[in-house]
Order: structure tokens, then C-alpha cells, then sequence
């Protein structure tokens, strides 16, 4: 367009990264953006790239020890919350189990914006919640 036939003036773009591309069907891709689905073209991809880069913000999973020591954890906080309510019905254990979901992911987010440390969630969520099931059920078998 304007820039490659040279009608744009050279110093609005010096000094700067300029991505050149063009819209077809063909280069559209389903991405996420938040919660949802989005599609963008292929020269979007690759300027949230450079931009990405160029701010120095990558983000990064977590290390596989700090993922085992998250892990530990919240199985450690299952065991514990699982024992201490034991005798709760099934809505307030629901309740329960759902607030500490919503304090995790509010949590995991706050880490991947803030520090660009991503969590494999699956593996803590599933630490918690299968040591809170067995310890709620062995608290309930074994405590008064």
C-alpha cells in the first residue's frame, strides 16, 4: 500500500518494526483472546510476536520442580480442608470446593499477567481435589 509506493513519510516510520501483509481467507486463525475464540490473520500473529518480544515479555511455563512443590502444596491444602470439613454436606462442599477454584485461577492469572509464569493448572487442581476427597472420606471413616 502507501509505505511500499513511498507515500508515506520516512520518518513516521523510522526506527520502527513494520510488518507487511494482506487479508485472504486462507490466512485466518482461530486463536484464543481470553475466554473466548477469536479469528485473526496471519500478520496479526506475528506482530503480537514481535510486540511480545520487543517488551520482553514472554511468558514461560512454570519449572517442572515448581510445578511438583505447587502440586505438594495443594494437595497438602486438599488433605487439610478435607479433613477439617469433613461433615459438610454436599452444597457447602461444593461451595467450598468452588471458592478455592475461583482463590486458584484468581491467583494462576494474577502470576501469568504479572510474572509471565504459567501454571499447569491440571496438576494442581487435581492434587487438591483428589487429596481432599480421600482425606474428607477417611476423616469421616476414622474421626469422630
Amino acid at each position: 500500500g502507501e509505505l511500499e509506493a513511498g507515500r508515506i513519510a520516512a520518518e513516521r516510520v523510522s526506527g520502527k518494526t513494520v510488518l507487511i501483509g494482506f487479508e485472504t481467507p486462507g490466512e485466518m486463525f482461530r486463536v484464543a483472546h481470553g475466554m473466548a475464540r477469536t479469528s485473526v490473520f496471519g500478520y496479526e500473529l506475528h506482530a503480537n510476536a514481535t510486540n511480545a518480544l520487543a517488551g520482553g515479555r514472554i511468558p514461560a511455563f512454570a519449572s517442572p520442580a515448581l510445578q511438583a512443590v505447587l502440586a505438594a502444596l495443594f494437595a497438602t491444602l486438599g488433605a487439610a480442608l478435607g479433613v477439617r470439613f469433613r461433615r459438610l454436606g454436599a452444597a457447602p462442599t461444593t461451595a467450598l470446593a468452588l471458592v478455592a477454584l475461583g482463590l486458584y485461577f484468581a491467583a494462576a492469572v494474577a502470576l501469568a499477567s504479572g510474572e509471565d509464569l504459567l501454571l499447569s493448572s491440571a496438576y494442581d487442581v487435581a492434587a487438591f481435589g483428589v487429596a481432599y476427597a480421600l482425606f474428607r472420606h477417611l476423616g469421616r471413616r476414622w474421626l469422630p
